[in-house]
């Protein structure tokens, strides 16, 4: 049996991963969820057990000695402030001209400068009571998440994100093939990456790829400009190449963290009438929050690192010599053999565009000033490592956001 411990175990979208791990005959997993509000904690835990079934078995706790004991797989997803502190993340930039957003630019630092310690907390128990589990972050800023947690730490870490795995299946879906027909090849950091091959029947597909970027329903760079690059860039990197775009589609929008406020409130008071109906089954209203990641992603990487078969996933994992213009501990986000042994990564073969190992190179300083800075806890490092930030246009700016974080919610 499986013991997998969940830090963000009173999330309203855990329901989603249980009713995820049921789904898999082969999985015989017991599911600790942790949590700090008690309240919360039970009410969630009460619509979990509700979906289980007869292979997954669910415990709640707010004790971490409780939570980790005998665990196998640690599965981070805090939220250090919850949606509230998200909500400053997504709007605190827009005042000084730039789009806001959890991950990316001044809001990822923000993220970062509050989430890092909260986790470096919780890593310490796990080194103390379960040092050979591995802990999966899906908790963002990933990169500079594990890459705090390397440092910091002797843990086993693997990072996941869902949406590579959709990169990849829009692309197969491009070229009229399934997923598992095509090999990628891509590079970068957490929501800082490209494909930069794709291979089928063995060739390279990229061409074919490329000629459709119009079609690619993501991109919002001029076409002609992927083109010349030659490589297909996530999703999130539109706050790089295309900023003022990104800033503008945000004025005319609400902030994606009042939704989920809102969602939030809904589903907890729906959970709550579960939990005192004593119902059982999975609660459709638990489907809004969309919490696809489990499927995509954690739980295939769960089972390649318990009870197998191997696979290949695009994940995140130290860097060592794999990507050579890269540092050694740089935590980057690439294809990797993920087995009982852990990720067995997957450099790219083929060549990287100039432009795009320029960018990388970039982020991989900032992230590694950033982690710094917080360790530190000091003004003139964060300063330096704002100033390196892909979003900040001076010095002077950078000073200007650091202020707004150092007194922002913590």
């Amino acid at each position: 049996m499986i013991t997998l411990a969940v830090f963000g175990g009173s999330s309203v979208a855990t329901p989603e991963l249980i009713d995820a791990l049921r789904e898999d005959p082969e999985l015989d997993v017991e599911v600790v969820l942790h949590g700090r509000s008690a309240d919360k904690l039970r009410v969630v835990a009460a619509v979990c057990e509700g979906i289980a079934g007869t292979g997954v078995r669910v415990r709640a706790t707010t004790d971490l000695e409780a939570a980790l004991a005998g665990a196998h797989i640690v599965l981070n997803q805090i939220r250090a402030g919850g949606f509230r502190a998200r909500l400053f993340d997504e709007t605190f930039p827009r005042e000084f001209g730039l789009p806001g957003e959890e991950t990316m630019g001044p809001g990822g630092f923000a993220n970062a400068w509050r989430t890092v310690p909260a986790v470096l907390d919780l890593a310490r128990a796990v080194e103390r009571i379960a040092p050979q589990a591995w802990v999966v972050n899906l908790t963002n800023p990933s990169s500079l998440v594990q890459l705090a947690l390397h440092r910091a730490t002797r843990l086993r870490v693997l990072g996941v994100c869902d949406s590579p795995a959709a990169m990849v299946e829009h692309i197969a879906t491009l070229l009229h093939l399934p997923p598992h027909q095509i090999a990628v090849e891509y590079v970068g950091m957490h929501h800082f990456g490209w494909i930069t091959h794709v291979h089928h029947g063995g060739r390279d597909r990229m061409a074919d790829v490329l000629v459709q970027a119009a079609a690619i329903p993501w991109i919002l760079a001029p076409p002609e400009l992927v083109q010349a690059i030659g490589a297909v860039p996530h999703p999130y990197l539109n706050y790089v190449l295309v900023p003022r775009i990104m800033l503008e589609r945000q004025r005319g929008q609400r902030p994606r963290a009042e939704a989920l406020l809102e969602l939030e409130e809904t589903l907890m008071k729906e959970y709550r009438s579960y939990a005192a109906e004593g119902r059982s089954g999975f609660p459709e209203a638990a489907k809004q929050r969309h919490a696809v990641w489990y499927r995509k992603i954690i739980i295939p990487v769960i089972r390649a690192l318990t009870v197998g078969p191997p696979g290949t996933h695009i994940v995140n994992f130290r860097n060592g010599a794999v990507v050579p213009w890269l540092p050694p501990d740089a935590v980057i986000e690439g294809c990797a053999r993920v087995s009982r042994e852990g990720p067995q990564p997957v450099g790219p073969r083929g060549p990287v565009p100039a432009d795009v190992v320029a960018q990388i190179q970039r982020n991989s300083a900032y992230e590694s000033l950033l982690v710094d800075a917080i360790s530190e806890r000091s003004f003139s490092s964060a300063w330096r490592a704002m100033s390196l930030n892909p979003l900040v246009r001076d010095a002077a700016e950078a000073r200007a956001l650091v202020e707004c974080i150092w007194g922002g919610p913590h």
